[in-house]
């Protein structure tokens, strides 16, 4: 084989080294991008197991009821409410609670005025997200807008004999 044949068979070579290298690492990469995004999506909604969704009929019947119940009253667009969500992981962590959660994004317009009638606090005060409550016996017992953060929150919740130890 002369020169020029050997210079032309190694050139081809690197090339196809050189594009089995970038094809075959553009595709790892892509693979586990696959897996990282679906990773952090089930972590979400692990994240998410003890924020239970509810109608605001489902509200109302928890506002009507005898127990004292937990909602909580957010947005998945507001970046408030996801950082009110991971107080309330890490309350699940400690005391096994669980929060009622109505998000205002899928409420239709009839239900949102549903909630604003079904209480003084959110006509006077309106809705902010995030927004807590305690309710039982046809009472708003706390009424809490905005951030709470998870000292408060567990402050607010002993005080309302929500949380015993």
């Amino acid at each position: 084989m002369d020169k020029s044949a050997k210079e032309k068979l190694k050139t081809g070579i690197i090339i196809a080294l050189v594009c089995i290298i970038v094809f075959g690492g553009s595709f790892v990469s892509s693979e586990l991008s696959y897996y990282k995004n679906k990773c952090d999506s089930c972590n979400k909604e692990e994240k998410k197991s003890n924020i239970k969704s509810i109608t605001v009929n489902d509200y109302l019947s928890l506002l009507s009821g005898n127990k004292l119940s937990l909602i909580y009253i957010g947005s998945d667009t507001c970046p408030y409410s996801e950082a009110q969500d991971l107080v309330f992981q890490e309350l699940y962590n400690e005391y096994d609670i669980i929060a009622n959660y109505i998000n205002l994004n899928k409420l239709a317009d009839s239900d949102l005025k549903m909630l604003y009638d079904s209480s003084e606090s959110f006509t006077n005060d309106g809705i902010g997200t995030p927004t807590l409550l305690l309710v039982k016996e046809k009472e708003i017992k706390l009424f809490k807008r905005g951030y709470t953060s998870k000292e408060n929150l567990i402050e607010l919740l002993k005080e309302n004999k929500y949380i015993v130890e």
